[in-house]
């Protein structure tokens, strides 16, 4: 399955994303390109060969299942250098650069449909708590938000 020029907007965790890396962008994402193979039964639902490309601000590519209300999966997701600049390290430590010029991490998907967990966010904070003053910034800029 494919679709093409999706916006995505209004979606609280895009607002947190553009106050976070000062790219407003995020705010109105535009994906350009959206692919997977998808398998479905009465109790499993698998999103194959997952491909997602909003250009030249992020990409995720990978799979996800969701199994009797279960959600498993691995994605890898990119983004550019300017994306990461608000927080010394993040291109070292948790994104790594890759194809098409961006900065890859892997994700992993856990959880239920109702409470996912995903291991990014975590990796973040890691090297966030590390960093006072960037800390500092992502906080003055997030209570700007609300």
């Amino acid at each position: 399955m494919e679709i093409w020029d999706l916006h995505v907007n209004d979606l609280p965790w895009l607002g947190k994303m553009a106050a976070i890396t000062r790219n407003h962008a995020f705010r109105d994402l535009k994906m350009d390109d959206i692919s997977f193979n998808l398998r479905w039964t009465k109790s499993d639902c698998q999103f194959e060969d997952l491909s997602i490309d909003a250009h030249d601000m992020l990409a995720i590519c990978g799979s996800i299942r969701l199994h009797q209300g279960q959600l498993n999966g691995r994605l890898r997701v990119g983004t550019t250098r300017k994306n990461l600049e608000w927080l010394p390290d993040l291109e070292k430590e948790v994104f790594r650069l890759g194809k098409k010029d961006y900065y890859w991490a892997d994700v992993q998907l856990s959880g239920t449909i109702d409470q996912p967990k995903q291991d990014l966010v975590p990796r973040i904070k890691e090297v966030l708590m590390r960093h006072p003053i960037a800390a500092l910034g992502v906080l003055i800029r997030q209570l700007g938000e609300d």
